[in-house]
């Protein structure tokens, strides 16, 4: 609880480092620990207390082809590790309620350096996904490593669990650059196929 404190407070809201230790605080048994590390990204206790109408300008996030080069260097370092997570074939380098943090806060912070806001739960489509389909096709045309990046973090869940939060990042990379995300999933054909048969609502 001390070291969430100190991150949260002795940091800037933007610096990538102190905000991926939040990020795995937020997998944390401790209910205090999860609470203050949430209330330190999200401005609340949950992620999404917050009112679907309101613009997050205020809350200032770090940039996100900083944030996804690191999250993707630190996954990557975790599975070389022993501090992996098994469920059943996969092996993953967080349990899934951190991981979806990791990719709801991707997620937000690709918007913010998107758009400079945050809008609502952030489904998609919705009126920000242009943008973040321009940013995208932008970023990938300056540098393709933050894409592939991004995609490794966003398999490596979808891969273990249907989860909407994996599925919506997904989603949105796909829907926002389609004819470009041809070639990058043609390994994943018959994993994507079989989600087509999950019984979730989602």
């Amino acid at each position: 609880y001390v070291a969430v404190h100190y991150a949260a407070t002795v940091f800037p809201p933007d610096d990538v480092p102190s905000r991926y230790l939040l990020l795995l605080a937020c997998g944390s048994e401790k209910t205090e620990v999860t609470t203050a590390a949430r209330k330190a990204l999200y401005g609340t206790a949950q992620r999404n207390d917050r009112n679907e109408e309101v613009d997050n300008e205020e809350i200032s996030r770090p940039a996100f082809p900083e944030f996804v080069l690191h999250v993707n260097w630190q996954m990557a370092s975790r599975l070389k590790s022993n501090r992996v997570i098994r469920i059943g074939k996969e092996t993953l380098p967080y349990n899934i309620q951190t991981f979806n943090e990791i990719v709801y806060y991707l997620r937000l912070c690709l918007a913010k350096s998107a758009s400079g806001k945050v809008h609502g739960k952030l489904d998609h489509p919705c009126e920000l996904s242009p943008i973040i389909g321009k940013y995208l096709k932008d970023l990938t045309k300056f540098d393709g490593k933050y894409l592939e990046a991004y995609l490794k973090i966003i398999n490596c869940l979808n891969h273990a669990t249907s989860d909407k939060v994996g599925l919506y990042a997904l989603l949105e990379v796909v829907g926002s650059i389609a004819p470009q995300m041809c070639d990058k999933f043609a390994e994943e054909l018959s994993f994507l196929s079989g989600l087509l048969g999950s019984t979730k609502a989602e």
